[in-house]
This record gives C-alpha cells, sequence and structure tokens, in this order.
C-alpha cells in the first residue's frame, strides 16, 4: 500500500555510537593462525622436488653443505 507506513523502512541506520568488534585480537588470531597453518602445508606438499635419488654406488659425502639433510623424493 502507498502512503503512510506502520514500520516504515529506514533508507540508513542512525546509530550513536559505533560498531565495536571486541574480540577483534581473537578473531584475527583465529583467521590468521589457521591461513599460515594451510598456507604452509600447500607450499611444502605442492611445492617441486628437485631431489633426485642416488644412484647406486653412488658416494654422499654426509659432511658436505650441498648434501640435503632430509631427502624428500
Amino acid at each position: 500500500m502507498g502512503g503512510f507506513q506502520k514500520y516504515p523502512i529506514p533508507r540508513y541506520m542512525n546509530t550513536s555510537m559505533w560498531v565495536v568488534n571486541r574480540n577483534w585480537k581473537w578473531n584475527t588470531f583465529h583467521m590468521l593462525v589457521p591461513t599460515f597453518f594451510l598456507s604452509f602445508l600447500c607450499f611444502r606438499n605442492f611445492s617441486v622436488s628437485t631431489v633426485t635419488p642416488p644412484q647406486p654406488g653412488e658416494y654422499i659425502d654426509p659432511k658436505s653443505q650441498w648434501t640435503p639433510k632430509i631427502l624428500k623424493y
């Protein structure tokens, strides 16, 4: 119905105070920590491995700085 509305819909909301999220530190923590954790897992598992398995009889010097400490094939 046109004319006067019993419950008018405001075009904008007048608030006398700011809308404050008092749990912003807790919410930020719970958003960032799982994000970093999942990003680390994805980066670790989806990165292309450049390590080749050693050939039979090939000598690997364990004290060499170029020898990978963890072989991820």
